[in-house]
Order: C-alpha cells, then sequence, then structure tokens
C-alpha cells in the first residue's frame, strides 16, 4: 500500500493491541476495515458506526491506500477524516491523531481511541 499523500510505501504498525499502516514521511496512519474490526474487539468502539452517521463534507483528492478509489471527507468532532465508501478505510493524518487524543475528553471521541492512537506518536 502507498502513502496517499506521499505515494511512499505504508509500512505495517504494531501499537499495544493495535495494527495500522504507517508511513513514515508524513506519520498518517492508514486503517483497512479489518483492523478497525479489531479495534472495535478490542476497544468496544466502532470508528466506522460513528463515521456511517456522518455526511461526507466532499470528495478528498486522495485515492484509498487499499483500493485505489477515491476517498470522502468526514467530519467527527472536529476532525476531518478520509474515509473509503468503497473499503471502508480509514486515513488518519498526523495532526488528525493529534486532535483525536487532545479531544478524547469530547463525547464523540471516546477515551479508549485516544488510548489506541496514542501508541502511535509515542
Amino acid at each position: 500500500m502507498k502513502c496517499p499523500s506521499h505515494s511512499v510505501d505504508l509500512v505495517p504498525s504494531h501499537a499495544e493491541e493495535a495494527f495500522g499502516w504507517y508511513c513514515s514521511k508524513c506519520s498518517g496512519l492508514f486503517l483497512t476495515q479489518k483492523e478497525i474490526q479489531a479495534f472495535k474487539y478490542n476497544y468496544q468502539t466502532d470508528i466506522l458506526e460513528y463515521l456511517s452517521l456522518v455526511t461526507p463534507q466532499k470528495i478528498s483528492n486522495r485515492c484509498c491506500p487499499s483500493c485505489s478509489k477515491s476517498m470522502e471527507m468526514k467530519m467527527l468532532a472536529e476532525v476531518m477524516l478520509d474515509v473509503c465508501a468503497h473499503c471502508q478505510g480509514v486515513w488518519f493524518d498526523r495532526n488528525e491523531v493529534s486532535k483525536i487524543i487532545d479531544d478524547s475528553g469530547d463525547r464523540e471521541i471516546p477515551t479508549n481511541m485516544a488510548d489506541f492512537f496514542g501508541g502511535w506518536l509515542g
């Protein structure tokens, strides 16, 4: 898989019980539907359920690293995420991951999401 921003290879990355695809150039993180399901199992939070309730703001200029289809931009709290409507992968820019952690006290973003992403930020 390639980074949708820099076209460099994404590398598999583990953080505690979590798994994702990491870009060493921009620190972005991609989660496939499979990784999101593992997140749901480990953290009892369904990212896709949250995002399914959100209307896309616009079509992203990025293509999905997994299936190469255009991604949609969806707002979760104050974070604009790139979401693939086809394969349900989610791309997080580094600043988006940081924002999720900062907003973990917000009712829309459970604390366990911050715990999940915190492993990638060291």
